[in-house]
């Protein structure tokens, strides 16, 4: 099977995604604070929080910003993520009920309602 490569200038790059350019940041979180991978953001160092939040961070479209209405936006820690908020659905899935979210391991983060904030 061969692979097509794409350059960053590729007409073909930009619809990759239909929503648009990907610049929110999210940062999927269980209820009592911790990071889906079971770290505390509160626990880190100045030295392991940069790259734990890189790490734990997923990018989302620019459309998707109204979709996160009233959600917390975390300028100290988190430098200007969108915290949002899931519960765990299964080994590798997690929900949120507000936005209309899901987070799994094989998917990323996907909408589940079409209608939530659109």
């Amino acid at each position: 099977m061969t692979v097509k490569q794409f350059r960053d200038e590729d007409s073909n790059v930009t619809s990759l995604t239909r929503d648009g350019e990907m610049n929110l940041s999210l940062l999927p979180m269980l209820p009592d604070g911790r990071l889906l991978d079971g770290i505390r953001i509160a626990g880190l160092d100045e030295r392991d929080r940069p790259e734990t939040l890189l790490l734990d961070t997923v990018p989302a479209p620019a459309s998707w910003k109204k979709r996160l209405h009233g959600c917390r936006v975390d300028d100290d820690s988190c430098d200007g993520r969108y915290l949002i908020e899931m519960t765990q659905e299964g080994e590798a899935a997690w929900t949120d009920g507000k936005h209309g979210l899901c987070y799994s391991i094989d998917y990323g983060m996907e909408k589940t309602d079409e209608s939530a904030g659109d």
